[in-house]
Parts: structure tokens; sequence; C-alpha cells
């Protein structure tokens, strides 16, 4: 598992709404008919939404089919921004930036906008930041949720306010929103950033100089100095003033500093329900079982748990196909899911090859474990790989499950197999 320092972390920062008026400039850019005065979380009740309501799919996704960039209002802001805040947080005299944020219009009971995913997935360089800025007030449904650090398998609600953004490792940290069942529509726009003395080992290239590259500087990035924008022409003296430069917090290239244990938590000495009583008090609860597998991860895992035993598998010592994913085998415990092979590992002594495998919801069996909404089985698939769709070889939780199969003598699944190749 990655633990990531600072900026390669998540953190909330704040800024000023008066100096940096996003929400007044992407209102406008939404309504031009007199609307711009209206919070945004109303959005989706007002007649004049439907015109330029952006296209969804069969997942509920509402974006636009522009970006907010095209809006000279937005750019002038969006480039100060990143000229007056995100330069001097990032302590880098020049960084490179996504040219075009995506604006997300996330409306009330659309399903989620995207599933569980690292930004490495999509070919994007290790050495990019992730900010995050919501206009709307955002938690719970109503927000992005992501892991606190790659691997670690804490899902948890980004909680902010207008006036507010998150800065987190989207290339390792699995990040995903839900189905919004808040009642208000959220609207947050979100960028990458790298900086300059990371760009050497960032793997990205000019525009132009390669057909097959897809984020390239000049095309998906552009670049702020502390006099504005730089132009291609001056980019190679830029890059040759910073040379003697270095970041004082180098990229994270798969580092693994060690970590304290996080103790599980101690809860009550009394035993959990049985299945039938907590699915019968959360169809209560929610209103129907339905809801209840949508707010409720230990609902979602009955619901599923007997098909995912037979799909969340490795193969033992003696060749048998065994699921290692389990609940807490103490009934006095909290219930979660968890490795019993990531478990076995952090509790043994089981030689040097183990060190990468820390302790994480995963080996404490505390995954899902207190957490609002559905169960995040893309999640467990990508921990034990048993996905389809190969997660990298560089996905922390991937690489700590794969050390624990080989420190207590199992091997990969057929489906794991596939992927290594």
């Amino acid at each position: 598992m990655l633990a990531s320092e600072p900026p390669f972390s998540e953190e909330i920062l704040s800024y000023s709404v008066s100096d940096f008026p996003f929400s007044e400039h992407v209102c406008r850019f939404l309504f031009d008919d007199g609307h711009s005065e209206l919070p945004l979380e109303t959005l989706h009740q007002l007649p004049g939404f439907q015109a330029k309501k952006p296209r969804g799919n069969s997942q509920g996704e509402r974006r636009l089919n522009m970006s907010p960039i095209s809006d000279a209002g937005f750019r002038e802001v969006y480039h100060r921004f990143l000229r007056d805040f995100v330069r001097l947080h990032l302590g880098s005299e020049v960084v490179l930036f996504e040219d075009s944020p995506n604006l997300r219009v996330h409306c009330p009971d659309a399903g989620r906008m995207v599933g569980p995913h690292i930004d490495a997935d999509y070919g994007h360089s290790g050495c990019e930041i992730n900010f995050w800025l919501p206009l709307t007030d955002s938690c719970d449904t109503a927000t992005l949720w992501a892991e606190s650090s790659p691997g670690r398998g804490d899902f948890h609600p980004f909680q902010t306010r207008n006036g507010q953004v998150v800065r987190f490792f989207g290339n390792q940290c699995l990040h995903f929103s839900r189905e919004n069942l808040s009642g208000a529509t959220r609207i947050s726009f979100d960028f990458r950033v790298i900086r300059l003395c990371d760009y050497p080992m960032s793997g990205i290239s000019l525009a132009g100089d390669s057909d097959l590259a897809r984020w390239t500087l000049f095309g998906f990035y552009s670049v702020m100095g502390p006099a504005g924008l730089v132009s291609r022409d001056c980019w190679s003296s830029v890059l040759a003033a910073s040379a003697s430069h270095s970041c004082t917090n180098s990229s994270p290239q798969i580092r693994i500093p060690a970590l304290a244990r996080q103790a599980l938590a101690s809860g009550s000495q009394r035993p959990r329900s049985l299945s039938p009583k907590h699915l019968q008090r959360c169809a209560e609860e929610f209103g129907s079982g339905r809801l209840a597998r949508l707010q409720c991860a230990r609902c979602s895992w009955i619901a599923v748990r007997e098909q995912y035993r037979k799909a969340l598998v490795y193969i033992d010592a003696s060749g048998q196909e065994l699921p290692w994913v389990s609940e807490p085998l103490d009934p006095t415990s909290p219930w979660g899911l968890g490795c019993v092979l990531c478990h076995a590992t952090c509790r043994s002594d089981l030689g040097r090859d183990t060190s990468a495998v820390l302790p994480s919801a995963y080996s404490d069996f505390a995954f899902a474990s207190g957490a609002s909404g559905g169960l995040l089985m893309e999640a467990l698939l990508r921990h034990g790989g048993n996905w389809e769709v190969c997660p990298g070889e560089a996905h922390a939780g991937w690489q700590g499950h794969k050390l624990a199969l080989k420190a207590c003598g199992g091997a990969l699944t057929a489906v794991a197999t596939r992927k290594s190749r």
C-alpha cells in the first residue's frame, strides 16, 4: 500500500470566493436568462435547466457537453486561481495544468457519475495532483468519495462547502460518486496539476511529438508561471531555467514508508444482529429493501454474499480455490469485510517480502464498516485481483494482496494471472 506525503495526499483547502467567484461564472454559463442569482443546488428545479441539461447515460451521468473554459469570465478566474492559489500552495513557480477542467452537474436521484477508478487506469501520469472544487455544499451522496491513501480502502465522502477545494492523489487513490439521494444538485469541477520539478519523470510528451500520446503538453496541459500563461515558444527556456531546482517533496514513485497499525473500533461486546434481523431493520428505516441496499453496505453484501464468495477467491497451497473475503470471525466485533490473507500476513512475521502489506481496512476487517451507501464491489474485486479489467500493476492494494498471497503460499486465480501478463 502506498502512503503518500503532501502534496500527494488528501487535504481540504480554503480560498476566497470573492477573489475567485467561480459560482457566479458557472451559473451564467449554465443560464443566460436571469437565474444567475439563484442557488446552484436548485438548478434542477428550473425550467431553463432542461434546455441546457447535459446528456446522461445509463449510469445517470450529468455533465456538460462543453467545458466552462469556453466562457471568458470563468477562464480568467480559473487562470488566476492557478497562478495565485494553486501555484503558491504547491510551492512551484511553474505548474502544468489541465487546460479544460471538467464540470460535473449531478442531479438528485441520478445514478452515480463514475464508478471506483484510479486515474492511472486511463493512462494519466503518476506525477499528477488532483484538485476537486465544489460550487455547492457537498456531503454524503452529493459529493465525491475516495480512499485516504492508495490501497487503504477507507472510503469516505468529501465533506466540503463552497469556498473549499480538495487536493488528493487521484492517480492511485480509488475515487467515485454515488447515486445522488440528497435532493439537491451537486455542481463541481476538477482538474489535474503537475509541478515543474516533476515534469522530467512524468512521461508527458509535447503535443505533436507522438501520435499515440493522449495527455500531451500544450494539448491536454497548459503551463502557468508567476506572470501568467507560458507559451510553447517560451517553454524551452522555462524548462532550462528549472534544471537546477528539485522538488521539496519527491513525486510518489511507489514509496512505502512504515505506518502505525490502526486498531479496530472496539464496539460493543454484544453479538451483531443476525442477517434477517438486520435486513428487516434497514428496510423499515429506509423504506424498502432496495433503498436499504443502496444506503447500507451490509445489506448490499448480504444480497450478493454467496455470489461474491465464489468470485473473490484465490488458490491455496493445496490447489483448492477458496474465498479470501470474510466478515470478522468474532461476532462481537463491528461488522465489516476484510481479506483473510492480508489479515494473516499483517499479524505474522512472514519475512521481508511482506513489508509492503501494511494495515488497511482489508487487513482489519473494517472495509465498509460504518460506511453509508451501498457496498463497493469494484474495490473488492480490484483488491483480490478478481477484476477482468486490469487496474495496473502500480495499484497499491493489488500489490499488497499479491505479497500476502505469496507469503501464505497461495496462488493467483485465472483472472489475476491473465491481468499480470
